[in-house]
């Protein structure tokens, strides 16, 4: 069943690759709308807004093609939501928490979002029942932040917790948090430790892990005395932390710190379960690799995020930690103050360098989906995995005709100017973090000024120029940008590129014969993006179909990356795997754990 699942996912996604497999920023100097059959673009032009909505949801209309019905109903089937439902989530045998979550206590929940505090109650209640059924009263936080869950743990369900996390702020901010919660209890200790994917990163999870299960700790805040550190255990657990000297695992001071324990003096229940919560990247496959190789960790709950992070193959790893891995999971597709960034030149220009790499590090893990896709000769973009980590479609059913007016403004509006740049041999680099504001293009007369003013403009000889002024002839400072033509600033179209896109400039070029750099007003970009404008907005309409189709698709993309994660964890002797939903999708995208018992 698992190997036909599996290739049911790869079929689909090979029949759709250009649905996904593009940025978004390049859908029109990929051909993209161009690429879909042509039955389907006659189907999906100018939707009424309730059939529109309805298209992540699979819900297909009766005069729509049959080959577009039935990818919708490929959807379906293949979704994660589905296959959690059928064919992977928890058997009567197996363990699982109610749909109910635990009330939490005022002073602890003070300062969460409604979605942390959604995501901590229903995962206490989850935590509640797995402590109960592994008899485990310990727990290794990867990624803890500032301790939101772990300080619940400990207090709701006296668990004794470790967090580990990235960020050094994150961690002062946990251990003052804590602090102010429960005094000079040590039944919760925060500390930093970046995670790489390297035995170094397993032997020090094997310490910690050891640690953590036999700490000697009077919990202050509960008057319980946990069980007692075996005194044949001697020696203070050291850590290198991050490259640095050797400190304390739990970052309390050296007085505090405890012992480690030697494997031959465990208890037979002494055990821990590691968590993570939005595990990002590679962060997920690194913990499942510790939860093989320790054991004394008796059960792994894993949510993951941020798929498109997973490193390529053939690209040299740094640590986990360098790229906000513990984030919260919110990666919104659809918020339409939000899209422009989302589809901006700083995530999509790493993305479109690694484009076509045939293999990522730890993507995909289990031997059955390798060997499917090498069977197959296909491999998961970046672009993809990327689509994969998108929210889900759900509040589609609320988006009004403003929201998608909204959304494919940003799209196309975005699209347009890459159109621009790849004609002109420019890339963009952002000037801040918010270029362009929904509230300040109204119009794309307003979105060309507000882009002149907010992006430098490199042209292909490295030279950096800003947008300052409209007048021609004004001192090189003042100029919006100026290049030189030559050679070097040829373009290199893509074999998808439209079809009907001129190879020459929207207008002519302001260079002297003798090849002097004249100055480029924002006059001239505005009259070259006007044209673009005239060339591509018969495409517009189908810019929140297509956006439909790649949600529809989006908890697929997410299934393949889970299922091959189980099908690893199957592969290596376990048999207690299962897949759970645990968060309300609309509040958390990232709903579903991935749940391992020893």
């Amino acid at each position: 069943m698992d190997t036909k699942i599996l290739e049911d996912i790869v079929h689909l996604l090979q029949d759709v690759q250009w649905l996904y497999n593009f940025p978004v920023t390049q859908i029109f100097t990929r051909n993209v709308i161009y690429q879909m059959p042509g039955d389907w673009r006659e189907a999906l032009t100018e939707l009424p807004i309730d059939e529109l909505n309805l298209i992540p949801q699979c819900k297909s209309q009766d005069y729509w093609p049959t080959s577009l019905q039935s990818f919708l109903e490929r959807c379906k089937r293949l979704s994660l939501q589905q296959l959690v439902l059928h064919q992977y989530g928890p058997s009567t045998a197996a363990l699982t928490h109610t749909s109910h979550t635990l009330q939490l206590p005022q002073e602890f929940s003070r300062g969460m979002s409604l979605k942390k505090r959604h995501e901590v109650s229903a995962l206490l209640s989850l935590m509640k029942n797995l402590s109960e059924s592994t008899q485990s009263s310990h727990v290794l936080d990867v990624g803890s932040g500032i301790g939101y869950i772990d300080s619940l743990l400990h207090h709701s369900l006296k668990l004794t917790v470790f967090g580990a996390e990235s960020e050094d702020k994150n961690v002062r901010s946990a251990n003052n948090r804590h602090q102010q919660l429960s005094g000079k209890c040590e039944g919760v200790r925060h500390f930093t430790w970046t995670l790489a994917d390297d035995e170094v990163t397993i032997e020090k999870a094997k310490q910690v892990i050891l640690e953590l299960i036999h700490l000697n700790e009077n919990c202050t805040c509960q008057h319980k005395k946990s069980c007692s550190l075996s005194s044949n255990a001697s020696e203070n657990l050291l850590m290198t932390v991050d490259n640095e000297p050797e400190t304390e695992v739990s970052s309390i001071n050296r007085d505090n710190a405890e012992t480690v324990v030697p494997a031959d003096v465990c208890q037979p229940h002494s055990s821990a379960i590691l968590l993570g919560l939005h595990a990002c990247a590679d962060l997920s496959p690194v913990m499942i690799k510790i939860f093989k190789e320790c054991p004394q960790v008796s059960s792994l709950v894993l949510l993951s995020c941020c798929y498109h992070k997973i490193h390529p193959a053939n690209i040299p790893k740094n640590s986990l930690g360098n790229e906000s891995n513990y984030c919260d999971g919110s990666d919104p597709y659809m918020k339409v103050e939000t899209s422009f960034e989302k589809v901006c030149c700083d995530t999509t220009e790493r993305e479109g360098s690694i484009a076509n790499e045939v293999s990522f590090v730890n993507f995909p893990m289990s031997a059955a989906l390798r060997n499917m896709l090498n069977q197959n000769d296909f491999n998961m973009s970046v672009f993809g995995l990327r689509l994969a980590a998108q929210e889900s479609g759900l509040r589609w059913r609320q988006q009004t005709s403003e929201d998608h007016e909204n959304h494919k403004k940003n799209v196309a509006y975005r699209g347009l100017l890459e159109v621009f740049c790849i004609r002109e041999g420019f890339t963009l680099r952002k000037l801040r973090r918010r270029c362009v504001r929904k509230s300040q293009f109204e119009g794309f007369s307003d979105y060309i000024k507000n882009v002149t003013m907010n992006y430098e403009f490199i042209s292909s000889d490295g030279a950096v120029h800003i947008a300052r002024g409209n007048e021609k002839n004004v001192p090189l400072e003042d100029t919006i940008l100026s290049f030189q033509r030559g050679e070097s600033n040829k373009i290199n179209y893509d074999e998808n590129t439209f079809k009907s896109m001129d190879s020459t400039s929207c207008q002519d070029h302001n260079i002297s014969a003798t090849g002097e750099v004249l100055n480029i007003t924002q006059d001239y970009i505005k009259n070259a993006l006007d044209k673009c404008y005239e060339e591509f907005q018969h495409l517009f309409p189908l810019i929140e179909p297509i956006t439909g189709l790649q949600l529809a698709l989006q908890p697929v993309m997410e299934a393949l990356v889970y299922v091959d994660r189980l099908v690893y964890l199957k592969e290596s002797g376990y048999t207690n795997v299962w897949l759970e939903k645990v968060f309300d999708a609309e509040v958390s995208p990232r709903s579903v754990a991935l749940i391992v018992v020893r």
